[in-house]
């Protein structure tokens, strides 16, 4: 079973969120976007600890946009809906009674209502006491979902601000409780463990320092308190009845030197607390205490370094029962599977949030496994991003961010991430990226490549990509295209691309920098990273031309430049970029993200 679809309308953040998942889910947007809020909408039809009161709401819990929600009788409505739940009898006994009829594949559905009484007052203005809530399942409110249903499919919620320390330490609230209480130790052997442990104690209560030490807080407590109340202070290693012997059992770490939790990080904590959280989940639902349960957790990354959070959580994303993580953690998102992302952001009047889930975008099983593989801890940035360049390489990742912060629009003010796609195949990124998928502000930034043909014709690869982008993205314009393309207009194919976010250099990044004066600059820069002197004299030979390079010059250049490192070339030569001097297609692009960003 798995949680298929949420939708919400008027409830805080949300004036209305309709989205459909996959098996886990990865909610990422920015702060104050509704990630907590999201979850704990779904609190509201699933948690079987939240109780009513809490699910009887207040005004402030109507979206912001409702103007006096009460006066006009607005409601707030919450619902969840599950597939793939035929193969557990446990899940379908408990979900057929709320399919809803004439979907495919079969689906149950369960509603939180938040509405006005019937009958309404008369004569004087609604307030939340002539509100109440309702749980039911499929369309029908008589079809309620009361307690029973919520144990046996209960969400249970990690927040961000959790104490794992604290929660481990003490037995109350400890995830291992559970798993202790339900050892089956044999009376015998923890009558003869409490009688080792007494005669231990016995030992170390009669060394004299000992007893000065009892005697001292007896007489002091004697003298502070009187005989008004009985304390009687005693020390010892622990309880020693039998029946209270195993809730002494504590957590340690350190294998041999059993350090205390409270001695151990934080982020070592947090993984303790889920791994004994995740294993009582388990036998619960293998003791058929519970069908399944939906583990929500925020910000699960807190006090985890990089590494580890892939490896936990790489694990974590694929157990069996359903997962929703909110997260600002790019290593997450990284190893997160693709068709798990749910992003939040504002739409487009910043009035309310919204989600798209890549789940919906249209991918294919191809698209998938290549972006999985690129969305490493950097490329994964793009998920936080509020829009993104896509380019080829490493020279851009550099310089883009050095032009723009030369013309005072530095891309971090504006959210916007250069995203590398190593290489030329820009097809995936743009179906992640655009309408079929998260909506994200975009523009592709590709070089020329020009070539010559077998028949000798001089034909661009970068104006052949610009158009399958611009078709993949599905702008209105992309018909032509392909005419365009055949007849070899690249004026008309440029200026439609352009118009579409897409922006196709003259030749490539390094050769248009050279051509609009950046020749001295460049060959300082080989200079400063100590290249051979015979590629030094080519470069600087170069730099006092005044026309063009030829085609084996260009070649000659970029081997060059391949040489020392294309990353390591633009990330010392990015310091020499200025205003005046920039080639336009990157000033346009970089134009372009910001004005579609700032509106």
């Amino acid at each position: 079973m798995f949680l298929s679809r949420i939708e919400i309308s008027n409830f805080r953040n949300f004036e209305h969120l309709d989205v459909r998942l996959g098996r886990t889910t990865v909610v990422v947007g920015e702060n104050n976007i509704g990630k907590s809020n999201l979850l704990h909408a779904l609190r509201l039809v699933l948690d079987p600890k939240l109780p009513d009161s809490a699910r009887q709401l207040r005004e402030e819990d109507f979206w912001d946009g409702l103007k006096q929600p009460l006066k006009s009788k607005n409601a707030i409505e919450v619902a969840v809906e599950f597939q793939d739940f035929h193969q557990d009898k446990s899940i379908l006994a408990v979900l057929q009674s709320y399919l809803v009829k004439g979907v495919t594949p079969d689906t149950a559905r369960l509603t939180y209502r938040f509405r006005p009484r019937s009958p309404l007052p008369k004569g004087r203005d609604l307030t939340t006491e002539d509100y109440e809530f309702v749980v039911f399942g499929g369309v029908d409110e008589k079809n309620r979902v009361g307690h029973e249903v919520r144990r046996w499919i209960p969400i249970e919620l990690l927040p961000a601000l959790r104490d794992a320390e604290s929660d481990l330490s003490a037995w109350r609230d400890s995830p291992l409780r559970p798993l202790i209480e339900r050892l089956q130790i044999p009376p015998a052997k923890l009558e003869t463990v409490a009688s080792a442990i007494d005669q231990a104690t016995d030992q170390l209560m009669k060394e004299k320092d000992v007893q000065t030490l009892i005697t001292s807080i007896e007489s002091r407590l004697v003298k502070m308190i009187g005989g008004v109340i009985s304390v009687g202070p005693s020390l010892g290693f622990a309880p020693t009845s039998p029946d209270r012997l195993l809730r002494s059992l504590r957590m340690f770490g350190d294998g041999t030197s059993k350090r205390n939790v409270s001695d151990l990080s934080l982020g070592i904590n947090n993984i303790l607390y889920l791994l004994l959280l995740s294993l009582e989940l388990e036998r619960k639902e293998a003791a058929s205490e519970r069908a399944t349960t939906i583990l929500a957790i925020e910000e699960p990354e807190a006090h985890i370094h990089p590494h580890l959070q892939r490896l936990v959580f790489r694990d974590f994303l694929r157990r069996k029962s359903p997962v929703l993580l909110t997260t600002h953690s790019p290593h997450i998102a990284s190893v997160a599977p693709l068709p798990s992302i749910l992003l939040l952001k504002q739409d487009q009047n910043k009035k309310s949030s919204v989600g798209r889930s890549t789940h919906e975008a249209k991918l294919s099983d191809r698209d998938v496994i290549d972006l999985e593989r690129y969305l490493d801890a950097t490329r994964a940035e793009i998920l936080f991003a509020q829009g993104v360049i896509l380019v080829e390489g490493a020279s851009e990742i550099f310089l883009l961010p050095a032009f723009a912060l030369r013309f005072g629009t530095p891309l971090d003010e504006h959210g916007v991430t250069v995203c590398s796609v190593h290489g030329t195949d820009f097809v995936p990124y743009v179906r992640l990226l655009g309408s079929n998928g998260l909506k994200l502000p975009f523009v592709v930034v590709t070089d020329g490549d020009w070539y010559q043909s077998t028949g000798g014709e001089t034909i661009s690869r970068g104006f052949r990509r610009a158009v399958k982008i611009v078709k993949t993205a599905g702008y209105p314009e992309s018909p032509t295209l392909d005419d365009l393309y055949k007849s070899r207009k690249w004026p008309d194919i440029n200026k439609i691309a352009a118009q579409s976010g897409v922006f196709v250099g003259k030749r490539t990044l390094e050769v248009d920098l050279f051509n609009v004066g950046y020749g001295p600059e460049l060959a300082s820069t080989f200079e400063e990273l100590g290249v051979p002197q015979q590629m030094l004299e080519r470069t600087k030979k170069l730099a006092g031309m005044q026309t063009p390079m030829t085609t084996e010059a260009e070649e000659q250049f970029l081997s060059d430049i391949e040489r020392v490192g294309k990353g390591r070339f633009a990330q010392r030569f990015a310091a020499k970029v200025d205003e005046e001097r920039c080639p336009d297609y990157i000033r346009a692009s970089l134009t372009q993200i910001v004005k579609v960003l700032s509106q």
